[in-house]
C-alpha cells in the first residue's frame, strides 16, 4: 500500500445507498482508493457498517443540519489531520468547503473537491429562490480547490465558465462501474418465475425505470410515464410492460399507479434487483426537471442494456463509447421517445469495450489521484 493518506469527507449518510446514485459515487470513491492508498472516511454517525470495507471509517459529524455551518468541529479535525498524517483531503461535493479551505490552508494539505453537479443550477431548476447565494459560495470553494473533479464533461466546462475556473485544476471523473467487460448476468429465476412473484406478464417485453422515489424528479418522471408512455402502449397494444423501481413513492403517486393501465406495474424497493434486471431489454429514463449523476444509466450500459432517455436525462454521457445503445431524443419529445423506445427492445447489439475502459472504476480513481 502507497503511503499517501487520504482523508475522503462525506458531508452526509452514504450508507445504506440503496438506489441513491451520489451516495453510491461517495462509497466507491472510498473503496477503490482504499485499495492502493491507505484511506479515511470522515462523515456522519447515521451511516451503517458497509459489507465491503478498503478503509478506515471516522464518522463524527453530527446528522444535523448544523455541521454544515463553518468551523464545525474545527479543532478536532485538526488534530484528526495531524494524527493520521493526511497528506490528501478529498471533499465531496462543496457544503463543508469553509471548514476544510480553511484546514487545508493552514495545514499544508492538498484539497480536491469532487463535484456530482453544479449544485446552484440543480437548485435554480427546481425553483429555489435562493440558487444565486449557493451560486456564489460554490464558485468561491471550487476557486479555493487545488483541484475540482467533475462527473460530467459539460458540468466541468458550465463551472470553467460560469465559475471562472483554471482549466487546469479541471478534471472529469464520470460515475463508474465495477465492470470491466461486459458481465455475465444471470438470475436465479426465470422470467415465468420472476413474473409470478412481482404480478408481472411474462408475454411482454420488460422495460424498467429506476430511482429513488422520493426524489421530486423521479416521482415526476413517474406520472410522466403513466400519462405520456402508458397511453400510448395501451393504445397501441404494444407487447411492453415498464417496472418502477425503486423505494419511497409518495401515496399520491401510488394510486395514480394503482388506477392505470396494466402496462406499468411499481415494483418499490427489489433487494436483489439483478434477478429482475436480467429479464429486461432497456432502461427508460425520461426525467425532465433536477441535475445529478447519471448512475442509473451508467449502470444500465454497464449491464450492456439499451438506454431510452431525454436529453436532460442523457446529461453527461460518453456517447462515442455508447452509441449503438442510446436512444435520445429531446426534451419533452414523448412521441419520439416512445417511438424510440419500441426501437430499442429490438435492439441485441453489444456495448463497446471502450465503455468500460472509460468507465471503469479503477481508471476515474487513478485521475482523481
Amino acid at each position: 500500500m502507497k503511503k499517501e493518506h487520504y482523508l475522503v469527507v462525506n458531508p452526509y449518510q452514504y450508507i445504506p445507498f440503496t438506489n441513491s446514485g451520489g451516495k453510491i459515487l461517495n462509497y466507491k470513491i472510498a473503496q477503490y482508493l482504499g485499495f492502493n492508498y491507505q484511506t479515511f472516511v470522515l462523515s456522519t454517525s447515521d451511516n451503517e457498517k458497509p459489507k465491503e470495507q478498503s478503509y478506515q471509517e471516522i464518522n463524527i459529524l453530527a446528522p444535523k443540519k448544523y455541521r454544515y455551518l463553518p468551523f464545525y468541529k474545527f479543532l478536532t479535525l485538526k488534530k484528526i489531520i495531524e494524527k493520521l498524517q493526511i497528506s490528501n483531503i478529498i471533499i465531496i461535493q462543496p457544503y463543508l468547503g469553509a471548514t476544510f479551505i480553511s484546514l487545508s490552508k493552514l495545514l499544508n494539505k492538498n484539497l480536491t473537491l469532487i463535484s456530482h453537479n453544479i449544485e446552484a443550477f440543480r437548485f435554480k431548476s427546481m425553483g429555489k429562490s435562493w440558487w444565486r447565494i449557493l451560486f456564489y459560495y460554490e464558485k468561491w470553494v471550487m476557486r479555493s480547490a487545488d483541484k475540482v473533479c467533475f462527473v460530467t464533461e459539460e458540468d466541468m466546462n458550465q463551472a470553467i465558465e460560469n465559475y471562472r475556473l483554471n482549466k487546469d485544476i479541471c478534471f472529469f471523473t464520470p460515475f463508474g462501474t465495477d465492470f470491466k467487460e461486459i458481465p455475465k448476468t444471470s438470475s436465479k429465476y426465470s422470467k415465468q418465475e420472476t413474473a409470478e412473484i412481482f404480478s408481472l406478464d411474462a408475454n411482454k417485453e420488460w422495460v424498467y425505470f429506476i430511482g429513488s422515489q422520493s426524489y421530486m424528479p423521479n416521482y415526476k418522471a413517474v406520472e410522466d410515464i403513466c400519462r405520456e408512455i402508458c397511453t400510448r402502449i395501451s393504445k397501441n397494444s404494444d407487447p411492453i410492460q415498464i417496472l418502477i423501481i425503486g423505494g419511497g413513492l409518495p401515496l399520491e403517486i401510488d394510486e395514480i399507479l394503482k388506477k392505470s393501465t396494466p402496462q406499468v406495474k411499481y415494483l418499490g424497493f427489489v433487494e436483489n434487483i439483478d434477478d429482475v434486471i436480467h429479464h429486461c431489454s432497456t432502461m427508460l429514463n425520461p426525467t425532465l426537471i433536477g441535475g445529478g449523476i447519471k448512475t442509473k444509466a451508467i449502470e444500465a450500459l454497464a449491464f450492456n442494456k439499451n438506454l431510452v432517455s431525454f436529453e436532460n436525462s442523457a446529461y453527461g454521457i460518453n456517447r462515442e463509447v455508447a452509441s449503438n445503445k442510446l436512444y435520445i431524443s429531446k426534451d419533452g419529445d414523448w412521441q419520439n421517445l416512445y417511438e424510440n423506445l419500441l426501437k430499442s427492445i429490438q435492439n441485441n447489439s453489444d456495448i463497446s469495450k471502450d465503455f468500460y475502459e472509460k468507465y471503469h472504476w479503477e481508471a476515474i480513481i487513478e485521475t482523481i489521484i
